[in-house]
């Protein structure tokens, strides 16, 4: 009955631990959520007395949590400074918790195929991202914000993406050198430089300010 009334909480945290390796989901490469569950009920049992808290995960290098449909991320991921890879492609994201900026470690960030609307500014203050996806969202604009991502290297948008493209433009000046819209791949400077200046009359460019 516990676990029926708390399922998404623990669907979370289950997915977080699985995702981590702290749990292995024995041969399953898809297990369902009852079998997560299941997995994670064992281990609540097999650790019983024993100091696992979020604490346990904060060595972690790269966490999965992809095609996982979830609505919301636990609040408590972005304790986990040591990540430098975060997927979480594939869900049902409408938004994500504050305090990403805290994971300032993190060189990717995969958040394609959710139902995002916007590029959090908060996310502009992640400096060492060299890749990021958020292909596959409703978002149209790109925050001026996004100029701070000076390590950025690859970014991967669709082509709802119409407004504030011309940010991008400083980025090629540093370190932006592939951009992928809706699948389509530019590679370079000037391609990207093309691809942008083709769509100025869908924004203003800074010569027409």
């Amino acid at each position: 009955m516990f676990f029926k009334q708390h399922t998404q909480r623990f669907f979370l945290a289950c997915t977080l631990l699985l995702s981590s390796g702290v749990l292995m989901a024995s041969e399953l490469e898809q297990p369902t959520q009852d079998q997560k569950l299941a997995v994670l009920q064992k281990w609540l049992k097999d650790t019983a007395g024993k100091d696992y808290t979020i604490d346990t995960l904060k060595i972690l290098k790269s966490i999965n949590l992809s095609r996982q449909n979830l609505r919301e991320i636990p609040a408590e991921i972005t304790e986990i400074k040591s990540l430098t890879n975060l997927s979480l492609n594939h869900n049902q994201l409408r938004e994500l918790p504050s305090g990403m900026a805290q994971l300032n470690n993190l060189n990717s960030l995969w958040l394609g195929n959710n139902q995002l609307t916007e590029l959090s500014p908060e996310i502009c203050q992640l400096t060492k991202l060299t890749t990021l996806s958020i292909d596959g969202n409703n978002i149209t604009e790109l925050p001026p914000e996004i100029v701070q991502l000076e390590d950025l290297a690859g970014l991967d948008i669709d082509q709802k993406v119409t407004k504030g493209l011309q940010h991008l433009l400083d980025l090629t000046k540093k370190k932006l050198s592939l951009l992928l819209v809706g699948g389509i791949e530019y590679r370079g400077k000037e391609a990207i430089e093309v691809y942008i200046n083709s769509l100025q009359g869908r924004f203003t460019t800074p010569a027409d300010m």
